[in-house]
This record gives structure tokens, sequence and C-alpha cells, in this order.
């Protein structure tokens, strides 16, 4: 199923999954404007895969490979664009006890 995360409503979302997801983002600001949000994200099912834009770059030199995720856990994801979403850079901060 898509999760669209939509940029005009706000910065910060909580969703919670409980199968494979498709997460997608919409609105985003104009090129030349920085957008920030965070995407705070927990995993209530068994080895639920997360399907992310293909124009998010993750922190750590890994490229488009998105982070591991363990199951029944929380994640906080930070994303940040600077030419209206055709790029994302993101980073999160895993694991925690949902």
């Amino acid at each position: 199923s898509a999760l669209d995360i939509d940029l005009a409503t706000g910065n910060f979302f909580t969703k919670s999954i409980s199968s494979n997801s498709t997460i997608t983002f919409s609105n985003p600001p104009s090129s030349g404007t920085v957008g920030t949000f965070t995407l705070q994200l927990t995993l209530t099912g068994t080895g639920t895969a997360i399907t992310w834009p293909g124009s998010v770059y993750w922190n750590g030199d890994v490229g488009q490979t998105a982070p591991a995720l363990v199951d029944a856990r929380t994640h906080l994801f930070m994303f940040t664009t600077t030419d209206g979403g055709t790029k994302y850079r993101g980073a999160v901060l895993s694991d925690y006890t949902s």
C-alpha cells in the first residue's frame, strides 16, 4: 500500500506499518527552498519491507540502499531536499523500543 507524506501539511509525520509498504513524498517546496521533515515509523509486523522513493539518498555513503530495519521497533527518519524533491538526503535513528 502507498503511504504518502504530503510535505504541504507539515514537517513531522507518524506512521505505523504492519505489512510491506511503499512510502511516497508529495508537494515538496520549490527548488532553491530548503525542505526538511521527520517521519516516525513504527513497524508492527514481521518481515516488513519498506520501499522508498528512488530520489532518496541515505547517509553513510550507501547511496540509494535503504538501511535495514528491525521489526517491532520505532525508527526516526530525517529528510532534506533543496531542489524541489529531485533528491532527498535521508538519515535514520533506528531501533527504538516501541
